[in-house]
């Protein structure tokens, strides 16, 4: 899947609209062996204070 992109005059430059993981993307194929293992407890514990302050 291509992603879109808009152009924004005065830049010049091409920005992605939307922040998201491709529709394609699995973590157990495209991230490192142990990536999820390091990652997940950060997650959990960092995402509720991060909403906190939402």
């Amino acid at each position: 899947m291509m992603s879109t992109a808009v152009s924004t005059p005065e830049a010049g430059t091409l920005v992605n609209p939307i922040n998201r993981t491709p529709l394609e993307f699995d973590p157990s194929r495209d991230l490192p062996a142990g990536f999820m293992d390091f990652l997940l407890p950060l997650h959990r514990a960092l995402t509720p204070r991060q909403q906190e302050r939402v």
